[in-house]
């Protein structure tokens, strides 16, 4: 039959559904596996409305599902077919099975190593890493892919010169090559790449970091070695100065607010004192070390006593007490004594029991005194 009007009518009058052979189009393959066979040849195209994919029938017999059918290679968005085989190179250590000869089927691929599935044109072979590697291509060209180590493929993105620096760049990674023997890595902040950057002259800082010798300015002397034995004078914010030693028994004397104080001899004495030595029982000759104090305590004398003396300090200053013990027993000084006060001489020890005698003397010269009596008392 045939229509009015090809485009305008209402009513078309062929529905593929109802003919044999050539295109039709379905909901499903639920649909398509229930064509009955009096609309079914050899050949025919069906397109599955779901994924728009499309199928011709396959030589009867027929089975009425899914293995009736095999993908048709033109048309709809997905070309899914039976699979019917699966070549894998089980000498690699793997084998390979089809699940079932379905739309969709499965490859269920076994292996008895440990690695990567990694085809080579023809079969698929196992491909197993070592410690510490990844998958990767180092060379210049394309190639397939192999174990690298990370510096091995850090080498072949960036540079390999001993002493770069990896930094993160606005776009990507980048190394900065080694800079010049002593110099530091400086941040220019967030929107820049970091830079090589010389040390300043002594004493300065830059971004924190302060260069030796350190500066008065940053807490520092501005020296790089001090004078042994030297005291530190301040001079303000420029290098601090030393006050060389000088001669023994100098001392460090003020010049005035214009100019740094410096060691010299003013004339002054400064008195030492050593420590008590005390002695008991004492009788005879007693020397008196005036290297070893300034004080002697003759404590319970026991029978005449002479005093002597040894290494006198021209200016020294010392004291001598001696206690009358049992008996009356004398005490005889040492010569080149000039006693001051009345009677001008040299005193006698008391005569009571427990009774002390004091006096004090100061070395003059080689073998010369003056000596004063402190007094007695009556025990």
């Amino acid at each position: 039959m045939q229509t009015t009007d090809p485009t305008t009518d209402t009513y078309a009058t062929i529905d593929p559904i109802e003919g044999i052979d050539g295109w039709r189009s379905v909901t499903n393959s639920t649909v398509r596996n229930a064509i009955p066979v009096l609309r079914r040849r050899q050949g025919m195209i069906v397109v599955l409305q779901t994924d728009q994919s499309a199928w011709q029938l396959k030589a009867s017999p027929w089975a009425f599902d899914n293995t009736d059918w095999t993908a048709f290679g033109t048309g709809g968005s997905n070309t899914n077919g039976t699979v019917t085989s699966v070549g894998v190179n089980t000498a690699n250590g793997f084998a390979g099975t089809v699940s079932n000869n379905a739309t969709n089927a499965r490859i269920s691929i076994t292996t008895s190593v440990n690695g990567i599935l990694l085809g080579d044109g023809t079969n698929a072979a196992a491909l197993t890493l070592p410690t510490h590697t990844v998958l990767g291509n180092t060379t210049s060209g394309t190639a397939a892919p192999a174990g690298v180590s990370l510096s091995s493929a850090m080498d072949a993105e960036f540079t390999a010169g001993q002493g770069d620096i990896l930094y993160r760049g606005s776009l990507a990674w980048a190394t900065r090559g080694a800079g010049n023997s002593g110099q530091f890595l400086q941040t220019q902040g967030a929107g820049a790449n970091p830079v090589w950057a010389s040390l300043p002259s002594a004493g300065a800082s830059v971004g924190g970091v302060v260069t030796v010798p350190i500066s008065a300015a940053f807490g520092g002397t501005g020296l790089t070695s001090l004078t042994a034995h030297g005291v530190l004078i301040g001079n303000g914010t420029g290098t601090v100065n030393v006050a060389a030693p000088s001669a023994s028994g100098q001392i460090l004397t003020d010049q005035g607010n214009a100019a740094d104080p410096s060691f010299a001899s003013t004339g002054i004495k400064l008195a030492q004192h050593y420590g008590v030595i005390t002695a008991t029982n004492s009788n005879g000759t007693q020397t008196l070390n005036l290297a070893a104090s300034d004080w002697f305590s003759l404590a319970s004398l026991t029978g005449n006593t002479t005093l002597a003396v040894a290494n006198a300090t021209n200016g020294q200053q010392f004291t001598i007490e001696a206690q009358q013990s049992n008996g009356n027993y004398s005490l005889t000084f040492f010569s080149g004594i000039t006693w001051f006060g009345s009677p001008y001489s040299a005193p006698t020890m008391p005569v009571t029991n427990g009774a002390w005698l004091a006096a004090t003397i100061k070395t003059t010269g080689t073998n010369t005194y003056h000596g004063w009596t402190l007094g007695t008392s009556n025990a």
